[in-house]
């Protein structure tokens, strides 16, 4: 069942071949290549460009990772939790992330707007902060609420308490999205124009792809070897994801500048 949708995907990807034909690029970078200053080798430039590896550490550790990880875990971590741990029925363990994704996604784009207002930073940092409190926090409300009792078996609970556990899940979604709604225009004002798109592409793929998205796979395997008390064991995953944003929140606070403001054009008058 779940290749159907893959299936169905076929025609996004035709779609967007139309779309992408009719894209226009940026002037900045129009300028660059009218001017002929666009990069003859962009992987090589990245790497050597002097200050730019800085930038993309920064940007893995201070944003894609912390962003990854958090989603990561507020979807798949929580779902395996409400199943293997809570022990709630799959179809209510599907409405449940239904629901909290759906009411989030409006967040997403509120967030982005936001930060146009008050700045990248402190948008992205209160979410940080907020999911560092929150994520803990709503998987110990997570068994209060579907397994106060401690149930071994496959178990209904009341409509009243899937309310519950929609909510909290929910707003632990709206954190996530607090930190991945400005992390587009952050990632696309960090870098410097003529190597941007490579800068930005490793700094996705490393941080969102492999070190954020290993979320599932090493809270799992954590679980699974690491020795600790039985009211400790269904919570000992969430270490992983924990650390990222902690290291987050210390990239961004100390040393990521506030970005919304840079003129993109900047960087390619002083050359």
């Amino acid at each position: 069942g779940w290749r159907i949708p893959f299936l169905f995907s076929g025609f996004l990807v035709i779609l967007s071949y139309f779309i992408r034909q009719r894209l226009h690029e940026s002037p900045v970078f129009e300028q660059l290549k009218k001017e002929g200053k666009t990069s003859k080798s962009p992987v090589k430039e990245a790497f050597t460009t002097p200050g730019n590896v800085k930038l993309m550490l920064k940007a893995i550790f201070g944003g894609n990772a912390a962003q990854s990880t958090i989603m990561q875990t507020t979807l798949f971590v929580t779902l395996f939790f409400l199943q293997r741990a809570v022990n709630l029925p799959y179809e209510t363990v599907l409405i449940v992330v239904l629901c909290s994704t759906l009411f989030s996604s409006f967040f997403y784009q509120w967030f982005g707007a936001l930060s146009d207002k008050i700045g990248r930073k402190p948008v992205m940092l209160g979410g940080m902060i907020a999911s560092f409190i929150l994520i803990p926090l709503s998987f110990y409300l997570y068994m209060k609420i579907g397994n106060p009792t401690g149930l071994t078996e496959v178990h209904s609970i009341s409509n009243l308490a899937v309310i519950g556990i929609i909510a909290v899940s929910l707003i632990t979604s709206i954190a996530g999205a607090a930190t991945y709604g400005p992390l587009g225009a952050f990632m696309l004002e960090i870098f410097p124009t003529k190597i941007r798109y490579t800068s930005m592409g490793f700094a996705q793929n490393m941080g969102n792809g492999f070190i954020g998205g290993a979320t599932t796979f090493i809270t799992e395997l954590i679980k699974m070897t690491l020795i600790v008390s039985a009211a400790m064991s269904p919570y000992v995953g969430l270490a992983y994801p924990l650390v990222l944003i902690f290291i987050a929140i210390l990239v961004n606070y100390f040393t990521i500048p506030e970005t919304y403001k840079n003129d993109l054009t900047e960087d390619e008058k002083n050359n």
